[in-house]
């Protein structure tokens, strides 16, 4: 399928472009859509796309954007949407070198842009 894409955070953290969202809504529970425990207070997608800081903060935001860049059947992310869940739930939240980890990946990916974004 050729090279690569993704959007970032701050593409799909953009109420303007909460359209482009496929399979999943703003309002949703970040650790029930991941099957994880990360949040102490609820979060939802869209407000995990739009924390700041870093650590768990900066995976929620990464995180999300891979999730909704797998989804989206107009963009060539190299994970699906169950891949990326499965590597959110395969680190732990308490090892900050996996957070980090994890979230530099995605980060690489959510960077590459898109004809979408």
């Amino acid at each position: 399928m050729g090279l690569f894409q993704g959007c970032s955070p701050g593409f799909w953290g953009n109420e303007d472009n909460v359209d482009l969202w496929v399979g999943f809504t703003p309002d949703q529970d970040y650790d029930t859509v991941f099957g994880v425990d990360f949040f102490v207070l609820d979060r939802t997608l869209f407000e995990a796309l739009n924390e700041g800081g870093g650590g768990l903060d900066a995976l929620g935001r990464q995180s999300v954007a891979a999730l909704l860049n797998a989804a989206n059947p107009n963009i060539n992310y190299p994970y699906t949407v169950d891949e990326v869940i499965a590597l959110v739930q395969s680190i732990d939240p308490t090892v900050s070198q996996e957070v980090e980890d994890l979230k530099d990946l995605f980060e690489g990916f959510n960077e590459l842009g898109s004809p979408i974004c």
